[in-house]
């Protein structure tokens, strides 16, 4: 498969941690010999926002420091960043920082807090914003949806001054996430049915279905609908693909009018599942375009069917700018899977940013003390311990009580 990475000598760890691409652009934007014209606002805001989305928020809060003007799209960028990355202590210190707040960067916090789970604190904000627009009323919704808070979800939606497409497809979502199909399906006959927002109203059905395993019903859904697009043919890729069903998935995909980045990665994640990674490697060599969630299919895929040689080449030749955090901790659970704990644990110290996902693939991999430290550590550094976490530790807990006990027992 990378039989020329094969007859290469196995790379030492070191080589596969290059210096994160954003910091070398953060290096070219601070030179002497920059143009001017390169470190104006737009510009700089830009790397502001490259920098959070490859998670180096550390070279985002350095230039953000350094700018000598700032526009309100500045403070937006700063403000979302923090909350895509997770770090709502640091959005909302910037966010009262505004010399003017505005309502985008009020609907970045409150959608942040509800992702969170701090639902009353987003809620709290809401209320505050003076003049709220659609998205506002929207991510507070889905925060509420989010949280399993579909009735306050409901409530919310029936005071709305506006609605759009987007807030009901917020509400079908949040129903068919409980198994509500029929309060979902009411509210899909319910919607006006502009052009604009029927495609996507439909989407939003056609995924619950898909998500809940009723394929008929998705078939039937998917066979009426009047104008398909991309989302449309990749959901029901999607749903054959899962289910095992890949001459209908490669079906859909050939007969697909235009394809997408998504097109081709669902129909490799379908030949993964399916453990067909000869079929999978040959369609990832021929895909025209590729992002980070078709590498990290990929890697998760060698990963899971025992091919983490593979997995690691092809991190290594993964281009530096499409390494996300899913990327090093599908390499992170390659090492522990293997039992490799101390790559593991380098691997683990030289990430760029670390996650609940991190910490908990990491600790998964030991089964005495060393569990308890790490959890320690999770704990101080604002992240929780996942449900598998938490039975390790239980475990060494109750080998160390029984370990004790017996000791105990011998002196007596």
């Amino acid at each position: 498969m990378l039989s020329r990475a094969r007859r290469r000598r196995h790379l030492p760890l070191h080589a596969l941690l290059p210096t994160p691409p954003r910091r070398r652009a953060l290096r070219s934007l601070r030179a002497p010999e920059s143009p001017p014209q390169t470190r104006d606002v737009f510009t700089l805001n830009s790397a502001i926002t490259s920098c959070f989305r490859s998670g180096d928020v550390e070279s985002a809060r350095q230039l953000f420091d350094e700018m000598p003007h700032r526009n309100s799209v500045t403070w937006n960028c700063m403000v979302s960043g923090f909350v895509a990355n997770r770090m709502i202590s640091d959005a909302r210190r910037v966010f009262d920082q505004m010399p003017a707040k505005n309502v985008v960067s009020s609907s970045a916090l409150v959608a942040g807090y509800a992702k969170c789970g701090r639902v009353d604190e987003a809620r709290d904000l809401f209320d505050r914003i003076p003049r709220k627009n659609v998205v506002c009323w929207n991510s507070m919704i889905s925060g509420y949806a989010l949280n399993g808070m579909i009735q306050k979800a409901r409530e919310l939606f029936d005071e709305m001054p506006l609605r759009n497409g987007v807030s009901f497809s917020i509400m079908i979502s949040a129903y068919l996430r409980r198994r509500l199909v029929g309060e979902a399906r009411a509210l899909f006959d319910r919607a006006p049915s502009p052009s604009s927002s029927v495609t996507s109203l439909c989407n939003a059905l056609l995924s619950g279905y898909v998500e809940l395993g009723r394929v008929s019903d998705a078939e039937e859904l998917f066979g009426k609908m009047d104008r398909r697009d991309v989302i449309s043919w990749n959901v029901m890729i999607t749903c054959y693909a899962r289910g095992g069903r890949m001459d209908l998935a490669e079906r859909l995909f050939d007969e697909m009018p235009e394809k997408d980045t998504v097109s081709w990665t669902a129909v490799l994640h379908g030949y993964l599942l399916n453990r067909d990674v000869d079929s999978a490697w040959k369609l990832f060599n021929n895909m025209p375009d590729k992002d980070a969630v078709t590498w990290n299919t990929m890697m998760g895929g060698f990963v899971q069917n025992g091919m983490f040689e593979d997995a690691l080449r092809l991190f290594h030749a993964m281009p530096e700018w499409e390494r996300d955090i899913v990327s090093w901790n599908t390499i992170l659970q390659g090492y522990v899977r293997k039992g490799d704990m101390a790559n593991a644990n380098y691997f683990f110290g030289r990430m760029p940013r670390r996650s609940e996902t991190s910490w908990n693939t990491l600790i998964s991999g030991y089964e005495g003390e060393e569990a308890l430290v790490l959890l320690s550590k999770m704990v101080r550094e604002g992240f929780k311990p996942d449900q598998a976490t938490l039975s390790v530790v239980i475990s060494v807990t109750l080998t160390k009580c029984s370990s004790t006990l017996r000791k105990r027992d011998t002196i007596t």
